[in-house]
């Protein structure tokens, strides 16, 4: 018996094994002739609520340093470092540094709240859209 997983791939059940979905695969034959026999793959399971939790970290993060990028930072924690210290950059360091922080007061909000039943979990992509948007103005 074969089950899905998360990641795109075909786990065996008598033994765990991956099998990468690609036709050159012979293990991936095998389970293509076992479903020609009438026999369904199982559907991964649903993830866990902490591991969307993980997923909608990990998008936030990747739109941090996409901003961050767009103003020719390395990421997130390059444009932050500038903030530090006197240089040409600071005001803008300092605020994408307190935009991440409004960020972050947002996620924790929409978590706290998905955690009292007040709401469900968003997509990563919705927790996303949720987030303040940075205003690179500097007064």
């Amino acid at each position: 018996m074969y089950k899905y997983d998360r990641y795109g791939s075909i786990t065996r059940l008598s033994n765990g094994d991956l099998i990468p979905i690609d036709d050159k695969n012979n293990d991936y034959k095998e389970v293509i002739a076992w479903v020609a026999l009438g026999n369904t793959i199982a559907p991964a399971d649903p993830p866990t609520p902490e591991q969307l939790f993980q997923a909608i970290e990990s998008a936030i993060q990747t739109h941090m340093d996409t901003v961050a990028k767009a103003k020719r930072y390395d990421n997130r924690d390059s444009c932050r470092l500038y903030a530090g210290y006197v240089n040409p950059f600071q005001a803008e360091a300092i605020k994408y540094g307190q935009w991440v922080a409004q960020c972050w007061v947002v996620s924790n909000q929409a978590q706290s709240d998905i955690i009292a039943g007040l709401r469900g979990i968003p997509t990563p992509e919705e927790a996303v859209a949720e987030l303040p948007v940075m205003d690179w103005t500097i007064l």
